[in-house]
């Protein structure tokens, strides 16, 4: 996990990136379904986060791109979101679009609540 944090008034972490090596099993039944297997040797799971008063200023751009650089580095070949993005988040999408993930799919978690997967191959 890559987090950073501000000491403005005391510490608190502003933005953190966990990148697992490897798929969680929610995610690879989904993808399967899609006739997209995943393979946790050579394919790994994001799970990005940037406080919203710290958005749109760089950091996450800045934090996806260090994060390509090692999953390469790592021998990984592809990059999943950890459950996908909400269909509504339309800052998230455009953000993952511009870094190179792809909408693949779309499902419910919970019960109404529409979400993408996205993937990019690395």
């Amino acid at each position: 996990m890559i987090a950073i944090t501000s000491g403005a008034v005391g510490e608190r972490i502003i933005a953190y990136f966990i990148l697992i090596l490897g798929i969680r099993d929610d995610d690879a039944q989904r993808y399967l379904k899609l006739n997209l297997p995943l393979d946790a040797a050579t394919d790994c799971t994001l799970a990005p986060s940037v406080a919203d008063e710290y958005q749109s200023q760089g950091l996450g751009s800045v934090l996806m791109r260090q994060l390509i650089v090692l999953s390469r580095q790592l021998g990984r070949r592809r990059m999943v979101l950890w459950g996908g993005t909400q269909a509504t988040n339309d800052r998230a999408i455009r953000f993952y679009h511009k870094h190179g993930f792809r909408t693949v799919g779309e499902f419910q978690e919970p019960l109404g609540f529409n979400n993408y997967d996205m993937i990019m191959d690395l």
